[in-house]
């Protein structure tokens, strides 16, 4: 990471937000473009400044905390517009099914009879799909919902927007495993890895479909990468330093959150790593009385939540997508602790008392 970066970390100019397994360069790219371009195009408003850190895919963001500030106000003022609301659910619905009629075209045997050409007509307007359904998904973040839902009746109102959240999670999870076939024709061709050719920006892999050459070391920035956003652009460098500038003190018995479902109950931890891939772990090792822990809940995890006593995240505001399944199944949940994840570790038995927002390690694994 670069010197400046740490600086500004330290200075709490970034504030990390949340980490995602198995994510990659592409990724992250879309969400750069969903935040630099979709928003002000479709919102009228950037929402900018932020970087990401990755070690071995897995990536951090780094919030950038006036840019956050920002969201909020703007946030308030768009979400207590009932029209607003109304557009925003129907608007997001096209975007979701456009990106659907793409990837749907993406098998195998299909793919590897299309031309370089043939690639790129459908390669490139899956970036600005997914990145449009990014830009929905990404402003019904807390930060920007967090003051209107203080208001009883607008709480109530905004429900629409965490469920249309948990679908557009769903899908563009789901599209970008789908678009699989596509990464893997284009790396074959180029005689690269479907890892490699996902680690490269929208840019790159249009330079490789041209056969103009392999641009950068891919299999270093595999490794580690950090991307920051600049105004109209960002900085992408490969990664080398292996320090984690914002691990939590080893000493730290409990950690806190906000109530979005009452109760106390103890139980051991599951440990679950929000990623783009699939959750894979068999039911048959989901233990009795597990607490889900994990940056933030998706769609794939329903079946542990099933098993699961209790929730406990990083992430989330009440609409995010634990809260709702949280309410409808009635069991203790924690939201917004930041640190959960750094802290709490497989196997540990813990207290959950989502009554006062307080999770307590009762004894260490």
């Amino acid at each position: 990471m670069s010197r400046s970066i740490i600086k500004k970390i330290r200075g709490k100019k970034f504030i990390r937000a949340w980490d995602h397994y198995d994510s990659p360069v592409l990724w992250v790219e879309f969400l750069w473009i969903a935040d630099m371009q979709k928003m002000k195009k479709l919102f009228g408003f950037t929402y900018g400044g932020h970087c990401f850190v990755s070690r071995s895919q897995k990536t951090s963001f780094y919030i950038n905390a006036a840019s956050e500030k920002k969201a909020t106000k703007l946030g308030a003022e768009y979400f207590s517009k009932p029209t607003f609301l109304k557009k925003y659910i129907s608007q997001s619905l096209q975007a979701e099914q456009r990106l659907l009629n793409i990837v749907k075209n993406f098998n195998e045997s299909k793919v590897r009879q299309w031309s370089n050409k043939q690639i790129r007509k459908y390669f490139n307007p899956f970036c600005d799909a997914f990145s449009t359904i990014m830009a929905y998904y990404r402003i019904s973040r807390p930060e920007f919902y967090k003051k209107t839902i203080l208001n009883a009746d607008l709480a109530h109102k905004l429900r629409p927007l965490g469920k249309r959240r948990f679908h557009m999670h769903r899908t563009w999870m789901e599209a970008f495993e789908k678009a699989e076939p596509l990464f893997a024709e284009i790396a074959k061709r180029a005689g690269l890895t479907t890892m490699e050719i996902i680690n490269c920006t929208q840019r790159e892999v249009n330079t490789i479909l041209d056969k103009s050459g392999i641009p950068v070391n891919l299999k270093e920035r595999i490794k580690g990468f950090e991307f920051i956003y600049k105004e109209n652009n960002f900085i992408l460098n490969t990664l080398r330093l292996n320090a984690n500038v914002l691990e939590p003190r080893k000493n730290i018995t409990s950690v806190s959150g906000h109530n979005a479902f009452p109760g106390i109950v103890k139980g051991k931890v599951l440990f679950i790593a929000e990623s783009l891939k699939k959750i894979t772990l068999p039911m048959n090792d989901v233990p009795k009385r597990a607490v889900l822990v994990t940056n933030m809940t998706s769609p794939n995890m329903l079946s542990i939540m099933k098993k699961a006593v209790a929730f406990v995240t990083d992430e989330g505001g009440m609409l995010c997508h634990a809260a709702i399944v949280a309410r409808e199944m009635k069991k203790p949940c924690i939201i917004g602790t930041k640190i959960a994840t750094k802290v709490l570790k497989d196997g540990d038995l813990v207290e959950v008392d989502a009554n006062r927002g307080v999770v307590r390690i009762l004894k260490r694994s």
